[in-house]
Parts: C-alpha cells; structure tokens; sequence
C-alpha cells in the first residue's frame, strides 16, 4: 500500500516543509502539494499560483 499525503494547495515555504515532516513521521511515502486550488466559484480562493512553486 501507498500512502500520498499533504496540502491541496501550498501557501509558503514554511508551510510545505512543515507538512513535510508530518507526512514523514505518519510514514507516507510521497508528499503532495498544489500551486493551484481548484474551486467551483471563481470568487473563492484559488492558490498562490507560480508564487508557490
């Protein structure tokens, strides 16, 4: 069994590398987070984009 863990959407450094270590220690194998964040409102927040990667 695989295990993928993380943020739908990376908002900063210090958070991805936080979660990082978290999914480490829970024993997941791939860490996994989006630049965008797809939403059904064009209103409703949609990632930091290339700022995030």
């Amino acid at each position: 069994m695989v295990v993928v863990a993380g943020p739908c959407s990376v908002e900063n450094e210090e958070m991805i590398v936080e979660t990082a270590i978290a999914v480490r220690s829970a024993s997941a194998q791939f860490l996994r987070g989006g630049a965008y964040k797809p939403r059904t409102s064009p209103y409703a927040f949609q990632g930091h984009g290339e700022s995030a990667l």
